[in-house]
This record gives C-alpha cells, structure tokens and sequence, in this order.
C-alpha cells in the first residue's frame, strides 16, 4: 500500500467550513486516516453525530481511491421498505418460490463504485447480517436466486 502525502488537504468549493476547519489537529488526522483508506480497498465505518460530515468524507475517501472513476453511491437506509430491503439491496430473480421480475440491487449496480449506507443501523438485523457477510465473503445472491454474484464494491 502507497503512504499517502504527509500533508494531505484536499481542496474544493465544496468544502465550505469543513476548509477552514483543517487549522484544528483532530481533523488534521482525520484527514490523514482517510487517505490511508482511500489507497486500501478496504470497506470503512464512520461514525459521528448528525451533521458532522460523514457523507463528505465517504466521498473524500471515494475521489481519492483507485475507484474514483466508478460511481458512489448515496443510499438513506432509513427510506428503504422494511419489508423490501433486501430485494434493494441485493436485487431479486424469477425462481419457482419467488416470482417478481428479476432486478438487480443496489451491489450490483453499483459495481466497481462505492455505496455508503446512511443510517445502516435502520435496515433489519437480518439484512445487516447478510450484507456484512456479503462484504466479508466478496459474493451474495439475489433474493430468489440460487447463484452467487461477485461483490465488486466498497462500502
């Protein structure tokens, strides 16, 4: 893995405050782990009150990844179904025990991209299950389905 600059300050209008806010030493760091992750293809957990910036740093570590070129994904977990979060996140296929169309989910069409789950913490224990070994295993299936799909995603 390549050592990311000592001093790595990314610039853009879309920084607003979060620009100015790099005089102070915590964020400093931050910035420095999350070039560390953007040169890895590991998935990452950040954590942090409301309206700290999460999602921008998600899309940091995203522009500065080798996947830069592929999508990043923005899904609001707290909008999903209840009852139909799995076939959005996982896609669903014609099988003899489920019949609605086949679809693929938002893994699939986010390949070779990024998705960052807002408020994960809203989808079912089940699907949190699944999607957490999906991420560990590099594969899931279609709800429906009975073959294995190649996870190419960061999360």
């Amino acid at each position: 893995m390549q050592k990311p600059p000592d001093q790595y300050f990314p610039k853009g209008p879309e920084l607003g405050a979060f620009w100015e806010a790099q005089s102070s030493g915590i964020i400093r760091e931050m910035l420095r782990t999350a070039a560390h992750f953007a040169l890895s293809d590991l998935g990452v957990r950040i954590v942090g009150e409301r309206g700290t910036g999460k999602q921008y740093l998600a899309r940091l570590i995203h522009r500065e990844s080798p996947r830069c070129s592929s999508s990043f994904t923005r899904i609001n977990c707290s909008g999903l179904q209840s009852n139909r979060q799995e076939e959005s996140i996982f896609g669903t296929e014609v099988s003899e025990t489920y019949s609605q169309d086949q679809k693929p989910g938002i893994l699939e069409l986010a390949e070779g991209g990024t998705v960052y789950f807002e408020v994960y913490e809203n989808l079912s224990a089940s699907v949190q299950q699944k999607l957490f070994r999906a991420m560990e295993v590099r594969h899931f299936r279609r709800v429906g389905g009975s073959d294995d799909l190649n996870l190419d995603v960061r999360v």
